[in-house]
C-alpha cells in the first residue's frame, strides 16, 4: 500500500506503517520503533527526531520493509517436493532471501513428476538459494513389450513397443533470482529399453512364429517396470515366446528379456533392449529373424534418459548447475 498524496491523515499513516491508539505523530520517527532508518519519501525526509516532524512528509510513502532472510532445512526422504513460499516462514514477497539447504533425498514418485521444484510462488524481487548436499532422483521409465503374432488365420502381428522415457529430478520456474549450488547428486530417471522384435518362418509344413522379449525398466528410485513378452497363440506347436524384461531399481536398470525360439528353429524374436543408467537411454531391442526369409521385425526403439534439470536457463544466471548430475539440462 502506499499513503494518500493529498488528505493525509493520522489512520492513513498508521494504516500504512503500523502503530497504536491513541495515534502520536512522534511515533513515526525516522530510526525509531515503527518507521525504519531506511524509510525514504518524496516529500523530504522524515525526520529522526519529532522536533520538525510533519504530516507532509507521509504523503505518497509505502512502508519500507527490510530484507528478510530465511533458512529452510530439507531432510529425510520427501517425494515430489515443492520449494515454495509456503515453506518459508516469515516470508515478504519481494524482500526475502530464502535459502534451501537439502540434505535430505527427494524423490520423483513418477516419470511425470519431479523430485524438486522451485515453483512460480516467489516474487520477481526474491532470491532463492538452494543448497544440495542429498540428492534429487528421478523415476525411471516402463518397459517396452516386445512383439507378438496372434493365431486366427490372418497371423496379424502384434508391433514391438518403444521404451518409455525416464523421469526427470529437478524443474525451476522463472520468479526472482534462483542460485543452485550442488555438491551432491541429480539423477535423471534412467530410460527403458525396447521391445524385441518378432518373427515367422513357413518351411514347407512346418510353420514357426516367436515373440520378441519385454525391455527392461529405466533406473530410479522408483524404478520402471519391466516390459511383458509379446504374445503369440500356439500354431502347429511351433511357437517360441520370449521372456519378459526385469524391472529397473534404485541400484541400476532392468535387463531385457531373451526372444523367443520358434518350433524347428526357422524364427527367432528379439531380445528386448536393456534399461538405461541414471539419464541414460534405454537400450533398442533386438530384430526377430526368419530362416525362411519370411516376415521379420526389428525392435522397438529405447526411451530417451530422463532430464537432469528443466529451467536451465533460470538458474546460476542462466549457467544452470554444477558439480555431480546424470541426464540433460534444458
Amino acid at each position: 500500500m502506499t499513503t494518500p498524496t493529498t488528505n493525509i491523515t493520522f489512520s492513513s499513516i498508521q494504516t500504512e506503517f503500523g502503530g497504536s491508539n491513541p495515534i502520536s505523530l512522534s511515533e513515526y520517527t525516522r530510526g525509531g520503533s515503527i518507521v525504519n532508518t531506511n524509510q525514504t519519501s518524496p516529500n523530504g525526509t522524515i525526520p529522526s527526531s519529532n522536533s520538525n516532524i510533519s504530516m507532509g512528509v507521509f504523503r505518497s510513502v509505502t512502508k519500507y520493509n527490510p530484507r528478510v532472510s530465511i533458512n529452510v532445512s530439507v531432510t529425510g526422504t520427501p517425494i515430489d517436493y515443492v520449494a515454495g513460499t509456503s515453506k518459508a516462514s516469515g516470508y515478504i514477497a519481494g524482500k526475502s532471501d530464502v535459502t534451501f539447504t537439502v540434505s535430505g533425498n527427494c524423490i520423483a514418485s513418477s516419470t511425470g513428476a519431479y523430485a524438486f521444484t522451485v515453483d512460480s510462488s516467489w516474487d520477481i524481487g526474491d532470491t532463492v538459494t538452494v543448497v544440495l548436499t542429498g540428492a534429487l532422483i528421478g523415476a525411471g521409465g516402463n518397459g517396452g513389450d516386445g512383439g507378438g503374432w496372434a493365431d486366427g488365420g490372418g497371423y496379424a502381428l502384434d508391433n514391438a513397443v518403444n521404451g518409455g522415457v525416464g523421469g526427470r529430478a529437478l524443474l525451476v520456474v522463472r520468479q526472482g533470482v534462483i542460485i543452485f549450488t550442488n555438491s551432491g547428486l541429480i539423477l535423471g530417471g534412467g530410460g527403458v529399453g525396447g521391445g524385441g522384435g518378432s518373427a515367422d518362418s513357413f518351411s514347407g509344413y512346418a510353420y514357426s512364429t516367436s515373440s520378441g522379449g519385454g525391455g527392461g525398466g529405466g533406473r530410479g528410485y522408483y524404478g520402471g517396470a519391466a516390459g511383458l513378452a509379446g504374445y503369440s497363440s500356439i500354431y502347429h506347436n511351433t511357437y517360441g515366446g520370449g521372456a519378459d524384461g526385469t524391472a529397473g531399481g534404485l541400484n541400476g536398470g532392468g535387463n531385457g528379456g531373451g526372444g523367443g525360439q520358434g518350433g524347428y528353429g526357422y524364427s527367432y524374436g528379439g531380445a528386448g533392449g536393456n534399461g538405461g543408467n541414471w539419464g541414460a537411454a534405454g537400450g533398442t531391442g533386438g530384430a526377430g529373424y526368419s530362416y525362411g526369409g519370411d516376415d521379420s521385425y526389428n525392435g522397438a526403439s529405447g526411451g530417451a534418459g530422463g532430464y537432469a534439470v528443466v529451467g536451465k536457463s533460470f538458474i546460476n544466471i542462466g549457467a544452470g548447475v554444477g558439480g555431480t548430475y546424470y541426464g540433460s539440462q534444458v
